[in-house]
């Protein structure tokens, strides 16, 4: 078997689709036997460098973390991207990845956009696609979103707050309310929690056949639409009234019944757990040192 390559007496067309054929009977350079049949191959040319969308749309997007914008093009992109955001948009472009070859376009990170906002998309006309070609002429697209959806920011896993700013990080967006589970965890009873506890499982922990006490109460989240705000759950709340709080670990489930994404859903919650301390640990550091006290 062999390898050959072809070249056109001229230019090809662009977008254009095009055929190769190999007739049959063809003969190689050695032997009489030719091809037994003959062999095509299509193909299609690319075409100017155009815009040709933007998905979600351009109306009522809902602004979302894991909100991504995808501008389709005709052709690939060759950085750098010529895009200018109006309001800027913290990240962007610098945060557009390409989509490919199919569909040829870029991926930006939504997860900046503003709720209630109209926005007015530039791409420049120096913008050039992989094969060397310009847009030509500036595309000026515009789009706008719409009110944010319920929504919480709490990584599980463990934490360690210090007692004198108790803050355990819960982020909320568009929520009135929260329900907070919490367990006193103490070196005595931690090994009849360790076994159940699982960090991807949405429901409440089981405290079947166990001394585990769960207490539950609600929280209320002031109103502030559409804006991220930062909900003050500490020691003190979680002690509960009356309590006085000290050093010691938690275990939290946090729920949100107004909030329909993962893990929430269903009645659904996150699980952390937090060791408040009295030991505080401050850090300064530079490229070559570090400084602790």
């Amino acid at each position: 078997a062999g390898t050959h390559t072809l070249a056109p007496a001229s230019a090809l067309a662009l977008a254009t689709d095009y055929k190769v054929v190999c007739s049959a009977g063809i003969r190689g350079v050695v032997g009489n036997l030719g091809t037994a049949e003959e062999v095509a191959v299509s193909f299609h040319t690319y075409g100017p460098l155009a815009f040709e969308g933007l998905e979600p749309g351009t109306v009522d997007i809902v602004p979302d973390e894991e909100l991504r914008l995808s501008l389709a093009f005709s052709n690939p992109l060759a950085p750098p991207y010529q895009l200018t955001f109006d309001p800027p948009v913290p990240g962007l472009p610098q945060r557009c990845f390409d989509l490919g070859d199919d569909p040829a376009g870029l991926s930006c990170a939504g997860s900046e956009l503003e709720a209630r906002t109209s926005y007015t998309l530039t791409i420049g006309k120096g913008q050039r696609d992989v094969f060397g070609q310009e847009l030509g002429q500036d595309k000026v697209v515009t789009f706008r979103t719409s009110d944010a959806d319920p929504t919480v920011s709490l990584e599980s896993g463990y934490f360690v707050a210090e007692l004198t700013r108790p803050v355990i990080p819960v982020w909320t967006r568009n929520v009135s309310k929260l329900q907070v589970g919490v367990i006193a965890i103490t070196p005595a009873n931690f090994h009849q929690l360790s076994p159940r506890l699982d960090w991807w499982a949405t429901e409440p922990v089981k405290l079947d056949g166990t001394q585990l006490v769960r207490r539950e109460f609600e929280l209320a989240v002031p109103a502030d639409k559409n804006q991220w705000r930062q909900q003050a759950l500490g020691a003190a709340e979680l002690a509960g009234a009356g309590a006085v709080p000290g050093p010691g670990m938690y275990y939290v489930e946090l729920g949100a019944p107004e909030v329909k994404e993962h893990p929430f859903e269903d009645g659904g919650r996150t699980k952390v757990l937090v060791n408040f301390t009295d030991i505080g640990v401050v850090s300064k550091l530079s490229t070559t040192r570090g400084l602790v006290w």
